[in-house]
């Protein structure tokens, strides 16, 4: 019984990496590496991090992370919207990326302190959710931009200022 929750579990906590990758999917190969990598890596390790960091400031660090996260997102969701319309293909630099990465993995950071004897199977959980959560991702978002041609870049920006808005505000 223990294992389906935590399955459940970890689809919960990663398939936000799914829309996320779904919006850059237009990134360069390199880049969704690194961001699969990182998102992956961050997801096996956060939970860890939480049982360290979150049992000595919690309700300081959920307001923190609440507001950086929406406010990345929504200014990622403007920028978006407002190049969506230029001649010039919108790039990603490494940072963005990182940055979106760390975001995305945030939600498993918390887990840590509610369910900490079951960590590592926990953790290895939504490693590997994450990883496969971003190549359906990755291949959807590619699928859509082909039909949608340069309306995806209005899309995507809708997509991030939706979550922005959602962690800001609810």
């Amino acid at each position: 019984m223990h294992f389906l929750l935590d399955l459940l579990l970890a689809i919960a906590v990663s398939v936000d990496c799914l829309t996320i990758a779904f919006t850059l999917s237009t990134l360069s190969r390199k880049r969704k590496q690194l961001f699969m990598l990182l998102v992956s890596g961050c997801h096996f390790l956060f939970p860890y991090v939480g049982l360290l960091v979150i049992g000595m400031y919690p309700e300081r660090l959920f307001q923190f992370i609440d507001v950086m996260s929406g406010t990345i997102f929504f200014s990622l969701g403007l920028y978006n919207l407002f190049n969506g319309f230029s001649d010039e293909e919108p790039t990603f630099v490494a940072r963005s990326v990182i940055l979106l990465a760390l975001m995305v993995s945030l939600d498993s950071l918390f887990i840590g302190l509610v369910v900490y004897e079951r960590t590592l199977r926990l953790a290895l959980l939504f490693s590997v959710m994450s990883l496969g959560f971003c190549m359906i991702g990755f291949y959807i978002g590619k699928q859509v931009e082909k039909i949608m041609g340069p309306f995806f870049h209005v899309l995507r920006g809708m997509i991030f200022i939706g979550f922005g808005t959602v962690v800001l505000f609810f």
